[in-house]
Protein backbone atom coordinates (compact mmCIF):
# COMPACT_ATOMS: atom_id res chain seq x y z
CA UNK A 1 0.00 0.00 0.00
CA UNK A 2 1.33 3.39 -0.95
CA UNK A 3 1.89 5.80 1.95
CA UNK A 4 2.16 9.56 2.19
CA UNK A 5 1.60 12.28 4.74
CA UNK A 6 -1.73 14.03 4.89
CA UNK A 7 0.06 17.32 4.19
CA UNK A 8 1.55 15.99 0.91
CA UNK A 9 -1.82 14.53 -0.04
CA UNK A 10 -3.54 17.89 0.39
CA UNK A 11 -1.04 19.52 -1.98
CA UNK A 12 -1.61 16.86 -4.67
CA UNK A 13 -5.14 15.71 -3.86
CA UNK A 14 -6.44 15.56 -7.45
CA UNK A 15 -3.39 13.63 -8.68
CA UNK A 16 -3.45 11.20 -5.75
CA UNK A 17 -7.18 10.47 -6.05
CA UNK A 18 -6.70 9.84 -9.75
CA UNK A 19 -3.93 7.33 -8.96
CA UNK A 20 -6.11 5.51 -6.43
CA UNK A 21 -8.85 5.29 -9.04
CA UNK A 22 -6.51 4.10 -11.81
CA UNK A 23 -4.50 1.62 -9.70
CA UNK A 24 -7.51 0.40 -7.71
CA UNK A 25 -5.26 0.26 -4.64
CA UNK A 26 -5.63 1.97 -1.27
CA UNK A 27 -3.54 4.92 -0.15
CA UNK A 28 -2.49 5.26 3.50
CA UNK A 29 -2.38 8.86 4.70
CA UNK A 30 -0.07 9.34 7.66
CA UNK A 31 -1.22 11.90 10.19
CA UNK A 32 0.64 13.62 13.00
CA UNK A 33 -0.01 10.63 15.29
CA UNK A 34 -1.02 6.99 14.62
CA UNK A 35 -4.65 7.59 15.57
CA UNK A 36 -5.01 10.24 12.87
CA UNK A 37 -4.03 8.00 9.94
CA UNK A 38 -6.57 7.65 7.13
CA UNK A 39 -7.06 5.25 4.23
CA UNK A 40 -8.36 6.30 0.81
CA UNK A 41 -9.60 3.36 -1.23
CA UNK A 42 -11.64 2.66 -4.36
CA UNK A 43 -15.36 2.19 -3.81
CA UNK A 44 -15.19 -1.30 -5.31
CA UNK A 45 -12.72 -2.40 -2.63
CA UNK A 46 -14.76 -0.74 0.12
CA UNK A 47 -17.92 -2.52 -1.05
CA UNK A 48 -16.08 -5.85 -1.22
CA UNK A 49 -14.80 -5.46 2.35
CA UNK A 50 -18.27 -4.56 3.62
CA UNK A 51 -19.79 -7.58 1.88
CA UNK A 52 -17.18 -9.87 3.44
CA UNK A 53 -17.80 -8.37 6.89
CA UNK A 54 -21.54 -8.83 6.45
CA UNK A 55 -21.16 -12.47 5.37
CA UNK A 56 -18.88 -13.26 8.29
CA UNK A 57 -20.90 -11.34 10.88
CA UNK A 58 -23.32 -14.24 11.35
CA UNK A 59 -21.63 -17.29 12.90
CA UNK A 60 -23.79 -19.83 11.04
CA UNK A 61 -23.12 -18.13 7.73
CA UNK A 62 -19.39 -17.95 8.47
CA UNK A 63 -19.35 -21.70 9.21
CA UNK A 64 -21.12 -22.47 5.92
CA UNK A 65 -18.61 -20.35 4.02
CA UNK A 66 -15.65 -22.08 5.72
CA UNK A 67 -17.12 -25.51 4.95
CA UNK A 68 -17.64 -24.48 1.33
CA UNK A 69 -14.04 -23.28 1.04
CA UNK A 70 -12.78 -26.54 2.58
CA UNK A 71 -14.60 -28.55 -0.09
Amino acid sequence: MKKMTIEKFIVKVKEQLSQVEQNQKPLLLIGSNPTSNLVVLPEREYNSMNETLHLLSNQANAMRLMQSIAQ
